[in-house]
């Protein structure tokens, strides 16, 4: 930070109401920090300064940047004021993120669900603690990108050009003279005036909401199940990007959230799991007749499986067209799932060196699980620093997202094919079972009116060639209730066996007691 006469003219033009201030952020390869400038308007005096943004800083997440410049900004007005005691005046704050501008509204309430609650908790202390009006207002940012000259700007466009550039400059400054190149991850750093803080190992949790209290309480041991259950390997389970399948879960509907944890737990209505429940007597699959088993519902060729297959690639392929994906992202992640579809081998080493250890890593945690939501984070990160490469002003966060629904989309398409052809086809396994139903009626129409009470003879009131034609809906229930009807004519004659038995053991004993010989 610079400045000069310990900060007098600045208290002074606070005291004036001839205060501007700008700040803005810059983000790049997940290594955030903001610049700032308070300068008295009726003369060239300012303060100016740089920062790193402390994390966590999520890829893409330029809003906790914009907040740290202005923290930065109400923190020295803070320490002005105090320095030099100032009792009144005022501040004018312009900033290019309309959303950070609300909180400097009088009632503004900060609300943990706030994605950067420690930040903002931070500024509203200092604006509150501070014995001035606060004015702040919105200014375009990246005006320089315009044809419009800049000396034709207003002055807070022109300051926030400038603290774009020094943004950018510090960033450099930071990675360039660091003789390691900044974390993804910078490191979480508790900040003055936030208040509580709630800390998770070396990890601060920047917004303690119920939600994010729950999840970090219940998520180990939700994860544990699935290392438990061999699904993914203990070695790599940090390695999955959790957040961003729970991001992309949360956009489905409850049903399709149930499907998706019903089949990649192995749960669902597969043939093997038919027949372990009792519902079936073969695990055949109904488009191929080959073992059924969750995998397989994806893995199937049979009737109409690869159109389906094929369509659904089609519109992945789509979806990462338009949302400029890295080129050789997308062409591993078509070709990996085609390959493990097809049980073709996939060797890390074929691929461009910058993808190999996401193809390990993915490849070890598997193909199908990220078919149902389990990424690695590399997905993102190389996604993340593709668009920082490539200047495009995209989110990560929403591509990893859009992706991981459109594997669901895929995956899922595959298992209403297979039930439509199941339930919507008249297969070997339903004629079999129908003809067994058929020749179960036969037998109990047969038997006509035996066993039967004289109030279940009119379960035959049909003839028997219109109880064939019925439905076999009917006819189960038909089969159902005369069976049941059978069992309880014999339950009752068993009853009243057991009352003679024990009548005529009763008249001994009484014979016995009154000293009557038998």
């Amino acid at each position: 930070m610079s400045y000069s006469d310990d900060g007098l003219t600045i208290a002074n033009a606070l005291t004036n109401h001839q205060v501007l201030a700008v700040s803005d952020g810059s983000l790049k390869l997940g290594l955030g920090t903001s610049a700032f400038v308070i300068e008295a308007t009726n003369n060239p005096y300012r303060i100016s300064g740089a920062n790193q943004v402390p994390g966590p800083i999520l890829p893409g997440d330029s809003h906790r940047c914009e907040l740290a410049g202005l923290f930065a900004i109400v923190l020295t007005i803070h320490c002005v004021c105090t320095h030099h005691q100032i009792s009144h005046g005022s501040a004018r704050i312009a900033c290019d993120n309309q959303q950070a501008i609300h909180l400097f509204d009088p009632e503004y309430i900060p609300d943990p669900n706030h994605r950067h609650f420690d930040l903002v908790s931070a500024i509203l202390s200092y604006t509150r603690l501070t014995p001035i009006m606060w004015d702040a207002f919105h200014v375009k940012g990246h005006q320089d990108n315009k044809s419009t000259a800049t000396q034709t700007l207003s002055r807070a466009a022109q300051l926030n050009i400038d603290m774009d550039r020094k943004a950018k400059q510090y960033w450099r400054h930071l990675f360039v003279h660091n003789h390691n190149p900044p974390s993804f991850d910078p490191a979480s750093l508790p900040i003055h005036g936030e208040g509580w803080q709630l800390w998770q190992g070396d990890q601060k949790v920047i917004n303690p909401s119920v939600n994010n209290l729950y999840s970090i309480i219940q998520d180990p041991i939700s994860q544990n199940w699935w290392i438990r259950h061999n699904h993914i390997p203990p070695h790599l389970s940090t390695e999955l990007d959790w957040s961003s399948s729970a991001d992309a879960t949360a956009r489905l509907p409850l049903s399709k959230q149930k499907w998706a944890l019903k089949s990649a737990s192995a749960n669902c209505g597969v043939g093997t799991t038919l027949v372990e429940w009792g519902y079936q007597q073969d695990a055949q699959c109904p488009r191929c007749g080959e073992l059924e088993s969750t995998a397989h519902v994806f893995r199937c060729r049979g009737e109409g499986a690869n159109e389906i297959w094929t369509k659904g690639i089609h519109q992945l392929q789509v979806y990462l067209d338009n949302n400029m994906t890295n080129p050789r992202l997308s062409s591993l992640l078509v070709d990996c799932l085609s390959r493990w579809r097809n049980f073709q081998p996939i060797s890390p080493d074929s691929f461009h060196p910058s993808t190999r250890e996401l193809v390990q890593q993915q490849h070890l945690i598997g193909w199908q699980n990220l078919l149902e939501g389990l990424p690695t984070k590399l997905w993102r990160r190389i996604q993340h620093d593709y668009y920082s490469q490539q200047a495009i002003r995209r989110s990560s966060r929403r591509w990893i997202r859009g992706l991981l629904l459109k594997l669901h989309h895929l995956g899922y398409s595959m298992w209403k094919h297979r039930n439509d052809v199941k339930h919507k086809t008249i297969r070997p396994r339903h004629q079999r079972a129908r003809l067994l139903l058929d020749q179960e009626i036969v037998t109990e129409y047969i038997k006509g009116t035996t066993q039967l009470l004289p109030g279940d003879h009119g379960m035959l009131r049909h003839n028997l060639a219109t109880l064939i034609a019925k439905p076999p809906s009917f006819k189960t229930a038909w089969l159902l209730n005369i069976t049941t009807a059978r069992q309880r004519y014999q339950r009752i004659q068993q009853h009243d066996d057991s009352l003679c038995t024990i009548s005529e053991n009763t008249s001994l004993l009484l014979q016995w007691m009154r000293g009557i010989p038998p």
